[in-house]
């Protein structure tokens, strides 16, 4: 759960990745191997190396766990703590929500291009740590099933 302070968010974040890692190859046949990003955080988390048949191929991926996704909504975030964030400067290629529904969880991988046209046209909400001037947007988890590139598992 959010602990409304970046610092300790950040380091429960890290702590959880090779947990996370560990779930996304179990759920998903097709990523041969995941590896935290060595870059700007601003950039992405995760470096994923999918098996394609033909051959692997890596893209950038940015990893959000959302325990508010009980409502039926995920979260994505544009505007923190005095500057743009999440998917206004996120250089991944792909968007990873584990989103937190009751007693099961779901993992929904997004291509970037797929979420900016989802979030397209929509308003931004305030949301996140109180005090930081966090916003961004709500999107329907039943929605973003629907979409064709879209990929979605209950862990």
């Amino acid at each position: 759960m959010g602990n409304y302070n970046f610092r300790k968010d950040l380091a429960q974040e890290q702590e959880n990745m090779p947990q996370l890692i560990e779930e996304l190859k179990r759920c998903f046949s097709f990523i041969k191997e995941a590896k935290r990003y060595d870059g700007p955080l601003s950039d992405g988390d995760l470096v994923i190396t999918f098996n394609a048949g033909l051959g692997n191929f890596e893209r950038l991926a940015e990893v959000k766990e959302d325990f508010g996704a009980h409502s039926g909504n995920i979260a994505i975030e544009t505007f923190g703590r005095g500057k743009p964030t999440g998917i206004s400067v996120t250089k991944s290629d792909l968007w990873i929500s584990k989103a937190y529904r009751g007693n099961r969880q779901e993992f929904l991988l997004i291509p970037i291009e797929i979420l900016h046209k989802a979030c397209a046209g929509k308003r931004t909400i305030p949301m996140g740590d109180k005090g930081s001037g966090t916003e961004g947007y709500l999107l329907r988890i039943d929605i973003l099933k629907k979409i064709d590139g879209v990929t979605c598992r209950i862990i």
